[in-house]
């Protein structure tokens, strides 16, 4: 074997090795795709989010804007992986005080959401299946989920809180006057305490529990 094989084969060995190697980050990148963005608000600013498959998580901080973290992935339980990710962008429609956030495609695609924001006028929050998570300062706050769990912290006081599940448990706890009735496997839970904000939650099927903290 003269030099130029040697140099030839050896060269052939490590493209093959590179490409062997980046193969795990290629497939990684087909089944996820990260989305962001941040928007200015204020304390009028009224949030609606729309998601199909996933979680959404809320988070707090002091700054007066709106900071948008998404996950996306092909929904691994679909059998024939349909999802494509290309399709998948976060979509903001702002106009005055009202903010609309969305991934307009979104078939076969589980969608993690991470919201941040500042205390604000209303949350309005749309999620078909998943779970619904974190802490907020107190606001009007309506959520309709199809299937799965709520578990959240809401800081500062509320005049009312409503919570309806189809199937499953409903829990307000803290600083609140809090009655829940039960039958069967529906339940409903009402609070009343000494601020303004209204929470409303339904449920088809899962648990929520809620905890107030002035």
């Amino acid at each position: 074997m003269n030099k130029q094989q040697i140099v030839w084969g050896f060269a052939f060995t490590l493209i093959s090795s590179i490409t062997l190697a980046s193969l795990p980050n290629a497939i990684a990148s087909e089944r996820e795709k990260q989305l962001s963005g941040s928007y200015d608000v204020t304390a009028a600013t009224e949030l609606k989010v729309e998601s199909g498959v996933g979680t959404i998580e809320f988070k707090y901080h002091d700054k007066n804007t709106i900071e948008v973290e998404i996950i996306a992935t092909v929904d691994e339980d679909d059998r024939w992986n349909n999802g494509d990710l290309s399709k998948a962008e976060l979509v903001a429609t702002q106009s005055g005080d009202r903010l609309r956030l969305e991934v307009p495609e979104q078939d076969d695609i589980q969608l993690d959401w991470v919201i941040t924001m500042p205390a604000i006028a209303e949350i309005d929050a749309d999620l078909g299946v998943g779970e619904v998570i974190g802490t907020f300062a107190a606001a009007d706050f309506n959520l309709d989920l199809g299937v799965g769990d709520v578990d959240l912290d809401i800081d500062g006081a509320v005049a009312t809180v409503k919570v309806d599940v189809g199937v499953g448990d409903s829990s307000v706890r803290g600083d609140v006057n809090t009655s829940t009735d039960r039958f069967l496997v529906t339940s409903s839970t009402k609070a009343t305490g000494s601020g303004e904000a209204r929470i409303n939650i339904d449920v088809g099927v899962g648990d929520v529990t809620i905890y107030v903290n002035n």
